[in-house]
């Protein structure tokens, strides 16, 4: 393999793990981590992994010889790693994380809470950039991407989120990540 046939193979993969990419972000339920960091430092890691193990891979196929005269070469290479080991790797990274998050909820139990609304956002009638924001275990948070109500709607037109509460059922997962099964929107 030449260096021409491996850089189209990472334009396939590239647009293969895009494609990927966006059907994970639309299939898995909803996450929500009191720690935001979590999730990048675990694509942050895989990126990472990805980047010292492509580049390894690239020196012993290409036979890539130290000297000064290459290093542009090498910067090259470098940059390529890590545009695919952050669509690669940090992606294959954050699934595995999601997908063992996902499996280890099954044997926890549901929690119920109800939690106070304080901003809504309505956008579009398909859902796809519609967002309630609010206060969950003391932590501003957001659900996006649903189908609004019609309890939502006369609550946006108003301009008014007192009174507005989501019933929230959902269940702990790993590293302070909960995943939120189902949501009721109300007004008191």
């Amino acid at each position: 393999m030449n260096e021409k046939k491996f850089d189209n193979f990472i334009v396939v993969v590239t647009i293969m793990f895009t494609g990927s990419m966006l059907f994970h972000n639309y299939s898995t339920k909803r996450l929500i981590f009191l720690n935001p960091y979590i999730p990048f430092l675990v694509y942050f890691a895989g990126s990472a992994f990805g980047i010292v193990i492509i580049y390894l891979i690239r020196r012993v196929f290409f036979k890539i010889k130290e000297s000064i005269a290459i290093f542009f070469t090498d910067f090259i290479i470098l940059v390529k790693s890590i545009f695919l080991s952050v669509l690669v790797f940090g992606s294959s990274f954050s699934w595995i994380f999601d997908y063992i998050n996902m499996k280890s909820v099954y044997s926890s139990e549901m929690i119920y809470m109800k939690c106070k609304v304080y901003r809504i956002q309505l956008s579009s009638a398909s859902g796809t950039h519609n967002s309630i924001s609010f206060l969950f275990l003391g932590k501003d948070k957001s659900i996006s991407n649903f189908s609004s109500t019609d309890a939502m709607r006369i609550a946006y037109k108003a301009g008014n989120c007192n009174g507005c509460y989501l019933n929230l059922s959902f269940k702990k997962g790993l590293l302070t990540s909960y995943i939120i099964e189902d949501f009721d929107f109300i007004v008191q």
